[in-house]
């Protein structure tokens, strides 16, 4: 899909799936201690990319809004998005396991499955927030309201040394109190 086929509305309604789709993939991975297996550099590449994701997830939809983008078209769009998100990642899955030679392996396959839908989850983790778009009153800031907390919380991490040790903050949700 070329931009030319898409009016700037429509294009702005697929920036808003977009986005919606990449701050809750920052969302759970910082929420669900998904850094801490990585190494420090790495981590804190994710760490800083993931609260970049989280901080601005509203400013897309609230110009879609604003522009005067109504339900219908955020809803079409958030289908295909997510339609080319999944098939473009399990293509990328494929190619990968293929070059690594393992992809008929039915181990690999069976690890897979239980990354995504067991442990630690991120695809099941990711509906329901994912369900949440389409419902008319939605807003990205209406839901995780520990995003503030995150972010908060986060943002400190990375003021300290690269080399700290990684103590993930723990997030009262009751509170949205942030412990580290």
């Amino acid at each position: 899909m070329q931009k030319k086929h898409l009016s700037p509305l429509s294009q702005l309604a697929f920036t808003a799936c977009f986005e919606h789709f990449t701050a809750t993939f920052a969302h759970i991975l910082l929420s669900r201690d998904g850094l801490r297996p990585m190494r420090a550099p790495q981590r804190r590449l994710w760490m800083w990319h993931a609260l970049e994701e989280i901080e601005h997830k509203g400013v897309a939809f609230d110009v879609y809004v604003a522009m005067g983008g109504g339900y219908v078209r955020r809803v079409l769009a958030m289908l295909w998005v997510t339609v080319l998100f999944a098939l473009t990642l399990g293509l990328v899955r494929i190619y990968l396991h293929w070059r690594r030679g393992v992809l008929f392996n039915v181990k690999t396959a069976w690890s897979m499955m239980h990354f995504g839908l067991i442990s630690p989850g991120y695809a099941v983790r990711f509906l329901w927030p994912w369900a949440r778009f389409f419902h008319p009153a939605f807003h990205p800031w209406g839901h995780n309201s520990d995003d503030a907390a995150l972010l908060a919380a986060y943002s400190l991490l990375l003021q300290g040394p690269q080399d700290a040790p990684y103590p993930p903050p723990v997030v009262d949700k009751n509170s949205k109190s942030v412990a580290l």
